[in-house]
């Protein structure tokens, strides 16, 4: 009975969504009580919830970051707060799949597919920043950090190698580009001086320690990222040691304001810096044993 009710609420939540798709600010309103209803029942996700939910939402995040037009209301999305709320419903459904492999009713093919769908629509957020308010880069930050954190190492174990590690080996190469996209636009950011965020580059960094502690269930994986991380993350460290160029070339200057002129900012590089340093350098033995605790957590 409360499975059906569940269904229900979440059937009904969805119906309103495409019913209210060309006003944005009863769109917005549909998808915060399509989140709500999601987080509600966290524990009955199954394929068809996560089919069901994946046409109305799929259709409002095409909208706003520019993909589908879906009958004109790209801007309505994206000026009456729609995209956030789309986003909070991404985060939901992320609970759902996490909670649903932990509970063991969700199989491991329907948790890749919904997983990967999730992925996909971030990747959109983190390298299109531009495009988007402040807020969508905070809130891709919160949707990385609990997806590589809490999701992923349960849907995608490495396991040591083998066929059990194909999925784990298939995210690979989107947590690659997630970790270039949050970096640059760290570096993005904190190059506008006072006029960058400091919370926005606390996130992306802290998005990046959760995405390099993930592959590091895989130290050649890591390794492979090790360069490129160690490099963009020391250059913000130069920023916060008024040690950065001037975007018009031409010497350096000192970074008396700005997102890296904060204890936070300087705290998360550093975390993430020896986050992935400690993993690249730590034994295989402890590899292992650290992506299964990652995994039950």
């Amino acid at each position: 009975m409360r499975t059906h009710k569940s269904y229900s609420e979440i059937g009904a939540a969805c119906a309103a969504v495409l019913r209210n798709r060309k006003t944005g600010r009863a769109l917005a309103h549909s998808l915060e009580d399509l989140s709500f209803a999601l987080n509600s029942n966290v524990d009955k996700g199954t394929e068809e919830v996560y089919d069901m939910v994946a046409l109305p939402l799929s259709m409002v995040l095409r909208a706003a970051t520019g993909e589908d037009n879906w009958d004109g209301p790209q801007l309505a999305v994206q000026r009456e707060g729609a995209t956030l709320a789309a986003m909070d419903c991404l985060l939901a459904m992320a609970r759902m799949v996490r909670q649903g492999l932990k509970d063991k009713t969700t199989s491991s093919v329907a948790a890749e597919k919904q997983v990967s769908q999730i992925l996909h629509w971030l990747s959109h957020f983190l390298q299109d920043y531009r495009k988007h308010p402040e807020e969508a880069s905070l809130k891709a930050s919160e949707v990385a950090i609990f997806c590589y954190g809490r999701v992923l190492p349960l849907a995608f174990p490495a396991r040591g190698g083998g066929e059990d590690a194909g999925p784990f080996t298939r995210s690979v190469p989107t947590a690659g580009c997630h970790v270039a996209f949050a970096l640059d636009q760290s570096a993005e950011v904190a190059g506008r001086g006072s006029r960058g965020s400091k919370a926005v580059v606390r996130e992306l960094l802290a998005a990046t320690e959760a995405m390099a502690a993930y592959l590091a269930a895989d130290l050649d994986v890591l390794a492979f990222f090790l360069p490129g991380i160690a490099s963009k993350v020391s250059a913000l460290l130069l920023l916060a040691a008024g040690k950065g160029q001037t975007a018009a070339g031409g010497g350096a200057r000192q970074c008396v304001t700005g997102p890296m002129a904060s204890s936070g900012c300087v705290c998360g590089a550093l975390s993430c810096l020896g986050t992935v340093l400690i993993s690249c350098f730590r034994g295989e033995g402890g590899s292992e044993d650290d992506g299964e605790s990652r995994g039950e957590a």
